[in-house]
């Protein structure tokens, strides 16, 4: 008999949003635990999948300005992420960088959350326990690879599960399903931080709620310019949660869809849901 807990979708998504992150042994390059060669043999496929999730679900519900405004975002999935880049493990790495204006989603990060996705729906379709899972997770983020023998094990390895476990009908549609509601969440994110990355000062939080704010240059007149740089300055004051949450803000722009927080793990999820939590990280 299954045992009752948590839904196995929440438990991918909660999977997720815990291994982002920052632990101590974050930095101990948990992207060891695959060989470079077989991710770059997958790096087509994801890339393919992550543009595809953008074209069917994002695009149709843009205005032409968002188009116009996302025009100027690059999506990238290259082989690992940048080891160097904040508090990030390539494993776990999606960030957008305001700099470039380059939303990057590294092949390794979304096929180590592909093959969790299929570890948890061969568990649930066959009857296990999940909570195997979240002891997997919260194994790779606070132990020492040497607890492993040196090198952290990847999902199927650490939690016994088949290498054709897809090849069952009922895992393959369920861990899809679990894998394109993730690799969403994330795009939706992270775009929403190359649109706020991209428009210093112009995107702002009022109660919640995203406003664009327009500032048009008149020679003449000298005040919108400087309620420009008073925008700007106030808009590189802002806290995490304030950036955080515009992120959100801006990718039910992005979406057309509201996102909220709810369940034990604070799971982000469309439609449904409380607004970010201020202590959520």
């Amino acid at each position: 008999m299954r045992l009752p807990g948590r839904s196995a979708e929440q438990l991918a998504v909660c999977a997720l949003l815990v291994t982002l992150a920052p632990a101590p042994a974050a930095a101990q390059a948990v992207s060891s635990m695959y060989d470079r060669a077989a991710v770059a043999r997958e790096q087509a496929r994801l890339q393919s999948r992550i543009r595809e999730i953008y074209v069917k679900a994002f695009e149709p519900s843009l205005t032409p300005e968002e188009r116009r405004a996302l025009s100027r975002v690059t999506l990238e999935v290259p082989l690992d992420g940048d080891p160097g880049y904040g508090d990030h493990d390539p494993v776990i790495g999606y960030y957008s960088h305001s700099g470039t204006r380059v939303v990057t989603m590294p092949a390794i990060s979304l096929l180590f959350f592909e093959e969790l996705c299929v570890a948890i729906a061969w568990l649930q379709v066959n009857g296990y326990r999940l909570e195997t899972v979240e002891e997997y997770v919260a194994m790779l983020k606070y132990k020492d690879a040497r607890a492993f023998g040196g090198r952290y094990p990847p999902p199927f390895k650490a939690l016994g599960i088949p290498v054709h476990a897809v090849n069952d009908p009922k895992v393959n549609d369920l861990s899809l399903r679990f894998r394109n509601s993730g690799y969403a969440f994330i795009l939706a994110h992270e775009l929403g931080h190359a649109l706020d990355f991209s428009y210093p000062g112009q995107w702002v939080l009022v109660d919640d709620e995203i406003q664009m704010r327009a500032f048009e240059h008149n020679p003449k007149d000298k005040r919108n310019d400087q309620a420009k740089l008073a925008a700007v300055r106030q808009w590189n004051r802002r806290d995490e949660y304030v950036i955080e949450a515009t992120a959100d803000a801006l990718a039910e722009v992005v979406t057309g869809q509201s996102i909220g927080y709810g369940g034990p793990c604070m799971l982000q999820r469309f439609d449904s849901g409380i607004p970010r939590p201020k202590l959520l990280r």
